[in-house]
């Protein structure tokens, strides 16, 4: 704190000295243009800009908080031989030098409480945040542009401060009978300011907020306010994927995918009319349905896959500027029950939902040179399953094994015409000696030959060669 009260003092020397001519026309129009290219992501042109302005214009409160903003930018930007602390002490100095031209800037004191977050003085970080929020309170100025930010590095140098109390807290203490760590009194409190700072930032970054307050809850083992925190905050903000993804991520965490598709069963339910749930409760039935099958469960996999696809289907019927994503999804679930299908030995339902994929999604059939752009969690695409269902029928011993490898090879060739390297290859060779050197099929060793109706001397790949 001495160090922050003596870099304080030079900047208010240095702000109180008089002659400082006023802003002219032109200044302003330039501050205006530095601003605009901050919006564009490009710090270094609005740093050109306001290093001019603060040298003509000493007291000019704004160019120094532009500034200010401009090394906040700046300094996430990875780049050989930037030193992103160096960038953050001067965006900090910026924000000081704006505090003592006008103490009551509350967009300043903002300033200050971002960069002390990110260069790890979590005590004036918090400090300058409370100075940002009681200024927008008493002064009533608009509050999203100043509050969320600064409420939200006050309460992130909080969560640090909790997250180490307790983190001590748990390597030293002793547990009590429940195998629990008691939380002493001043962390308690930390995690309580915390809390209530990110309460705050829900008004106006809410996926922030309600995060922040979710992962303190986690630290304080409380689990199941944890998820409460997270549902709120996707009711309060359906269209928001960010807290989608968290509530669903968070789940997955602590071993929950089933009581996560419950959820959105309700939640669905609830809110009729935020199509975005019902994407959402899609990917919550993929996740149950991944992990079912993870543990070779495939037939409930495949049924939770075929629900997964309908709420895929029916985002599409509502929101129908998003039909090509929604599409893919259903693509990726069925590819997921044709392999799933394959691997139970349904070469027939497998073949079937394996070309619903590509009435689904012509992104199905799309590959980067033998890179497939549609795969699922488990790697499964078209040429992939393919392959499986054509394994599964050419390692048969049934008598109408060659009738159908034929026949699904046949279907292949016709809904995926030049693909793959998939086409009709002359049968009238086969020997009859009880195998097949072209497919791999096995037969009874009688020397029986068995034709095709339709197609007899045709086939499609040579898989067992």
């Amino acid at each position: 704190m001495k160090a922050t009260f003596l870099l304080g003092s030079l900047h208010l020397l240095f702000a109180t000295c008089s002659g400082a001519p006023a802003p002219s026309i032109e200044a302003e129009g330039q501050l205006k243009e530095a601003a605009k290219l901050l919006a564009e992501d490009d710090p270094d042109g609005a740093l050109a800009i306001t290093d001019k302005l603060r040298k003509a214009y000493p007291n000019w409160a704004a160019a120094f908080v532009l500034a200010g903003d401009g090394n906040l930018k700046l300094s996430k930007i990875e780049r050989r031989g930037l030193n992103a602390q160096a960038v953050l002490a001067d965006a900090e100095s910026n924000f000081l030098t704006a505090t003592d031209i006008e103490p009551e800037n509350a967009s300043a004191w903002r300033g200050v409480a971002e960069a002390r977050y990110q260069l790890a003085d979590f005590d004036g970080a918090r400090q300058a945040a409370g100075k940002a929020l009681e200024l927008t309170s008493k002064n009533g100025e608009p509050g999203a542009a100043v509050t969320g930010p600064a409420a939200l590095a006050g309460a992130r140098a909080c969560q640090q401060q909790f997250v180490t109390l307790r983190q001590a807290e748990l390597n030293d203490g002793t547990p009590d009978a429940r195998g629990i760590v008691p939380i002493e009194e001043k962390t308690a409190a930390k995690a309580q300011e915390a809390l209530s700072l990110f309460a705050i930032c829900q008004r106006t970054l809410p996926a922030d907020g309600y995060r922040g307050a979710a992962l303190v809850y986690q630290w304080l083992g409380a689990n199941d306010e944890a998820v409460r925190e997270l549902e709120r905050g996707v009711v309060a903000m359906p269209e928001n994927a960010d807290l989608h993804v968290a509530y669903q991520d968070f789940h997955m965490q602590i071993g929950q995918q089933r009581a996560l598709a419950g959820a959105y069963t309700r939640l669905v339910r609830e809110n009729p009319n935020q199509p975005l749930m019902l994407w959402f409760q899609g990917r919550a039935l993929v996740i149950v349905a991944d992990e079912l099958r993870s543990r070779q469960n495939l037939q409930p996999a495949i049924e939770q896959y075929r629900k997964a696809a309908q709420c895929y289907r029916d985002y599409a019927q509502k929101s129908p500027g998003h039909r090509d994503a929604a599409g893919q999804w259903v693509a990726i679930c069925e590819l997921s029950i044709a392999r799933a299908a394959a691997d139970m030995g349904d070469t027939v339902s497998a073949a079937d939902r394996m070309f619903a994929a590509v009435d689904a999604s012509p992104m199905t059939l799309a590959y980067d040179g033998m890179e497939p752009q549609l795969r699922d969690s488990f790697g499964s695409h078209f040429a992939g399953v393919v392959f499986a269902i054509g394994k599964t029928l050419t390692a048969s011993v049934d008598e109408k094994a060659l009738e159908q490898t034929i026949a699904f090879y046949d279907r292949v060739i016709e809904r995926c015409p030049g693909k793959f390297g998939f086409g009709p290859k002359n049968f009238s060779t086969f020997a009859d000696t009880g195998s097949n050197r072209f497919t791999g099929i096995r037969f009874p060793a009688n020397g029986v030959r068995r034709n095709c109706p339709g197609r007899a001397g045709s086939a499609a790949v040579d898989i067992g060669s």
